[in-house]
């Protein structure tokens, strides 16, 4: 329960603390965008990859797009997330760093575009397009996608509304 006292501490004085559960830790959460950045950028390489060799992987042009614009979106706004909230501390004393605004507009349009991606994810297992390993591929990028709303939606990243 929110806001009881779980835990005593008597070393170094009295003090007490409430203990959060491991899925509200910050290093769980950092390791999760960690993920959701790894899987962007070796999904890009893939597609680099496919873009050298010529290789046809049986999607759609509208899917390469997609998943393009959400990989690159995505690291985007990761990185423009880190270098705001880990630049200088004087500036979130006047409010958000333009880089954190660039964030927040990037992870707007990455909503969408990750439900697109979960509805081209089903339609491509319903009609049995491209090949197998390119299909687990789309559904490993669409999890993480859909991983990536639920991690912003949780920080908050998704408003400018603020408590």
């Amino acid at each position: 329960p929110a806001g009881e006292v779980s835990h005593l501490t008597f070393s170094g004085g009295f003090g007490s603390f409430e203990k959060l559960a491991w899925w509200l830790d910050g290093k769980i959460h950092g390791a999760l965008f960690g993920l959701i950045a790894l899987v962007a950028a070796l999904y890009l390489v893939r597609f680099t990859q496919q873009l050298l060799f010529l290789r046809r992987s049986g999607f759609s042009l509208f899917d390469q797009i997609l998943v393009i614009a959400f990989c690159a979106g995505s690291l985007f706004a990761l990185y423009r997330l880190y270098s705001g909230l880990t630049g200088d501390i004087n500036d979130l004393i006047y409010g958000l760093p333009a880089t954190v605004e660039q964030a927040f507009v990037v992870a707007l349009v990455l909503v969408p575009l990750a439900a697109l991606l979960l509805l081209r994810s089903v339609g491509h297992w319903r009609q049995g397009v491209a090949t197998l390993t390119a299909r687990v591929a789309f559904s490993v990028l669409t999890i993480g996608a859909l991983l990536f709303v639920l991690l912003l939606w949780y920080w908050n990243l998704l408003s400018y509304f603020f408590a």
